[in-house]
């Protein structure tokens, strides 16, 4: 087989499998399109509305954190609301932004470079503003902080499009204490029931929202899904498989001819 043959052959090849992902991204899209987008339009017509209600009414909202060293504090202040997103058409990025606000700067100090270091990176994980003034030995060591800390926590829920899988995955960061937690949403979840409940677990009238074992029907629902899934995955991986034996046999067609070709030649 010449150098151009096995070029030839290679070429097909990547170009059937590049056909394929170009089949699979673009049913994935218009998945995204008919169930995902659709939903999170929505997510952010309620939230809009719930934002621009809130900055309004100014409800009393309070919450309780705790923080290194300090322990729990309590009376965090919610409010100062906003929601931006990254389309007006097609949604993948939603996030709405607030914060918890306590009395006052909360300040101590510490002796040792571990507790420093801890502390800092606690409070930079957490996104929470400090200032740190610290000690150094001789060999500029650090051997003490002096911390001041601000009182405001950032909270924030962050809706995103998870087009290969076809959800919407929610992050929430600083709400329930500090910290980030995620959840996996599906498209149908989103009901007028669903943000009616979000709302409340928002102002803090429903704490057990997005904590709720999922039910054995939606189980059995995301079973499924999987299922589907794998389905057309294998038939995919069927497809290119047959492509890849007709290129094969092509080429031995191709090999076969030049064989004969050969032998032709040099009987005469």
């Amino acid at each position: 087989m010449g150098i151009l043959d096995e070029l030839r052959g290679k070429a097909e090849d990547i170009k059937t499998s590049s056909e394929t992902e170009k089949e699979r991204l673009e049913r994935l899209h218009q998945k995204y399109l008919n169930d995902i987008n659709p939903k999170l339009i929505q997510f952010y017509n309620y939230l809009h509305e719930l934002v621009t209600h809130l900055n309004v009414v100014n409800l009393e909202l309070y919450t309780t954190y705790k923080l290194p060293i300090v322990g729990e504090l309590s009376d965090y202040k919610q409010g100062q609301y906003k929601i931006v997103a990254d389309s007006d058409t097609e949604m993948k990025d939603i996030k709405l932004q607030f914060c918890c606000e306590g009395r006052k700067e909360i300040t101590f100090f510490l002796d040792t470079r571990s507790e420093v270091e801890r502390v800092e990176e606690f409070l930079s994980k957490n996104h929470i503003k400090f200032y740190c003034k610290k000690e150094k030995d001789q060999r500029y060591n650090v051997t003490s902080g002096d911390f001041r800390i601000s009182p405001i926590v950032p909270v924030l829920f962050r809706m995103t499009a998870d087009i290969d899988a076809s959800n919407i995955v929610m992050s929430i960061t600083n709400f329930d204490g500090l910290g980030v937690r995620k959840l996996v949403l599906r498209p149908e979840q989103i009901t007028e029931e669903f943000l009616d409940a979000f709302g409340s677990y928002i102002i803090r009238r429903e704490s057990d929202f997005l904590k709720t074992k999922i039910s054995d029907l939606d189980k059995q629902k995301i079973r499924d899904r999987i299922h589907e899934e794998k389905i057309v995955q294998e038939q995919e991986l069927k497809r290119l498989a047959e492509a890849e034996a007709m290129a094969e046999l092509d080429k031995r067609k191709h090999d076969k001819k030049g064989m004969f070709t050969a032998l032709f030649t040099n009987r005469k």
